[in-house]
């Protein structure tokens, strides 16, 4: 494996770790890391890509679902592309309160571009274009998975965020979602979505998921989950604050309205 340098450190903010908001209450979300099997030890490899673990997922799915707990399942590359795990995954979101993330491992999504490394490992250290290519392609695949959008799945991306490099994220899924608000709003006054998607000269490739989000969302939706971002993002820089947790609880609120929009 090619070494590839550190980007430099950014310290941590000051002050308090944790301050908690009034009314805050107790808040807890289960999140399952649903990806390829690899070894720990040993040198990050594109080719390591089996996702045979998945056909465990269903027996302990219903340890929770009988509990009346529900489960988001951050899904990566590997895992929405291979049609059998991508069949457990949809039949596991059928119980009508779990959802479905985006958990982007770098090294084995595509395009692969990068030196496979471990700095390049942690999706904040790729180049911004790269890193936004890459989770075109996951977020492609789990709309193909659960027939929803890719916004939604970007959104658990920035949930999961725990420190300042997932900003450059968080700023580009909100400039798709405003994208996204903008198209809708034309949508809105009469004109039909496959004509607004040409205008905007959406890819040809992404055409028919972006027909479905503008066919999910109205305008008013997307302007709440644009603010949600923004506030993910405010969350994660504020000193003092628990950042990464009001982050998660944010983008999980906007997962929870996207599937109820489906």
């Amino acid at each position: 494996m090619s070494t590839a340098s550190w980007p430099a450190a950014v310290a941590p903010p000051t002050g308090p770790r944790f301050r908690w908001p009034a009314g805050f209450g107790t808040r807890f979300a289960i999140c399952i890391d649903t990806e390829e099997e690899f070894d720990w030890n040993a040198a990050f490899d594109r080719q390591a890509t089996a996702v045979t673990a998945i056909r465990a997922l269903p027996a302990m799915h219903r340890r929770f679902a009988d509990r009346g707990v529900p489960l988001t399942y951050l899904t990566d590359y590997p895992v929405a592309s291979t049609p059998e795990a991508a069949d457990t995954i949809a039949r596991l979101l059928e119980d009508g309160v779990s959802a479905v993330g985006a958990h982007l491992h770098p090294w084995v999504t595509p395009p692969h571009e990068e030196v496979v490394s471990r700095p390049h490992s942690f999706a904040g250290n790729l180049p911004p274009a790269l890193e936004g290519a890459k989770l075109d392609a996951l977020g492609a695949a789990i709309e193909a998975v659960v027939g929803g959008d890719p916004v939604t799945a970007g959104v658990e991306l920035a949930a999961i965020a725990e420190d300042n490099l997932a900003i450059p994220t968080l700023r580009q899924l909100a400039k798709r979602l405003i994208a996204l608000a903008d198209m809708r709003r034309e949508v809105e006054s009469g004109d039909a979505a496959a004509v607004v998607v040409k205008r905007h000269r959406v890819f040809w490739k992404e055409e028919a998921a972006t027909i479905r989000a503008l066919q999910r969302w109205n305008a008013a939706q997307l302007a709440r989950a644009v603010e949600r971002v923004r506030t993910a993002e405010r969350a994660i820089v504020a000193p003092g604050n628990a950042g990464a947790i009001l982050a998660e609880v944010e983008g999980l609120a906007i997962a929870r309205m996207g599937q109820r929009l489906g």
